[in-house]
């Protein structure tokens, strides 16, 4: 189920200012016809902001005020639409309002109408299309939008504009593109290579806690480039993307453990989160794993040789990148 922020209101937080306002005089106007007022009222009940929470009266009132033509209702009531709140579900009608929504310049409805024909959830996936609406977005400055460009893009293997819209979005504060671009100088993808730059941009996202970026800030620690070695420091790098479910940290933090590198050695914790990764699917989890039963079976001495080979696994894991963004901004 695609989920789209800011919570049930959509384009804007009205909560806390909304419960204040006179209910039975909002709901004057609105009967009178304010498209506002309709508007507002939807959110109230869609919220429960002020009155018993009824997605049924949200998309009445988003409905009216949407026929009007204001945008911001027809964003809403397409929402409804398509996650099946207060009307049946009914994703073409969605995408219906969306468009309305966006031909008139409404951003928000641009991304997902986007998210919608990249993701395929609901239609047959169409890229072009995708591109079409995000690009639309971009132009609007819609960081998640710009983000979304460069996913496309890198996977169409034209760099040099993957990179131009990462650097978009990372300018903005996105963490998760901040992070690709980071795998982008790291691997010299449309720029030259720079392994320090790399660690910059994992930086700036780890420290918004981005479990992907922690993860590969880790595995730069451990190799060494881009920064001085430091296994105490990839260790918490990979322990803080662990904390945040990302399975390549648990594979790489196992291999720190095999070893004794920036923590206490102990087989015991590497053969545990190698067999997690191992009932994940993780090949490189299933691969460790094999080689210390192996090592059990041959001899407990052998052990202290094998963990020594799990090392290059944490070259082969670091480059995690995040995926399409399905949260509006």
């Amino acid at each position: 189920m695609l989920e789209y922020a800011p919570g049930a209101l959509g384009e804007g937080d009205y909560a806390g200012r909304l419960a204040k306002q006179d209910v039975k005089s909002l709901t004057d106007r609105a009967e009178k016809g304010s498209a506002e007022a309709q508007n507002i009222l939807g959110a109230l009940y869609e919220k429960g902001a002020g009155v018993p929470k009824d997605y049924a009266q949200a998309a009445s009132w988003y409905r009216r005020a949407a026929e009007q033509g204001l945008s911001e209702a027809q964003v809403k009531i397409g929402r409804l639409y398509r996650d099946g709140h207060g009307v049946l579900q009914d994703v073409m009608e969605a995408i219906s309002w969306f468009r309305r929504a966006a031909q008139q310049g409404e951003v928000s409805a641009q991304f997902m109408l986007g998210v919608l024909y990249d993701k395929a959830e609901f239609v047959t996936r169409d890229v072009g299309e995708a591109v079409r609406w995000y690009e639309l977005a971009a132009s609007q400055n819609h960081g998640g939008a710009q983000h979304n460009l460069g996913v496309l893009h890198e996977a169409a293997r034209n760099y040099t504009e993957a990179l131009k819209w990462y650097q978009e979005a990372a300018n903005k504060g996105l963490a998760a593109s901040q992070n690709n671009l980071g795998v982008m100088y790291e691997k010299g993808l449309g720029v030259r290579q720079d392994p320090g730059a790399a660690a910059r941009w994992y930086r700036a996202a780890a420290e918004q806690q981005d479990p992907k970026a922690l993860a590969n800030l880790g595995a730069l620690y451990a190799s060494g480039k881009g920064v001085n070695t430091d296994y105490a420091e990839a260790a918490r790098c990979f322990e803080a993307a662990v904390s945040r479910n990302d399975e390549t940290a648990k594979v790489n933090l196992a291999v720190l453990y095999a070893n004794g590198l920036g923590v206490d050695r102990s087989l015991l914790k590497a053969a545990q989160m190698f067999q997690r990764g191992s009932e994940q699917g993780i090949k490189q989890a299933v691969e460790c794993l094999n080689r210390m039963k192996i090592g059990f079976m041959v001899s407990v001495v052998s052990i202290a040789l094998i963990g020594m080979v799990f090392a290059g696994i944490l070259l082969k894991l670091r480059r995690s990148r995040e995926e399409t963004i399905e949260q509006s901004e």
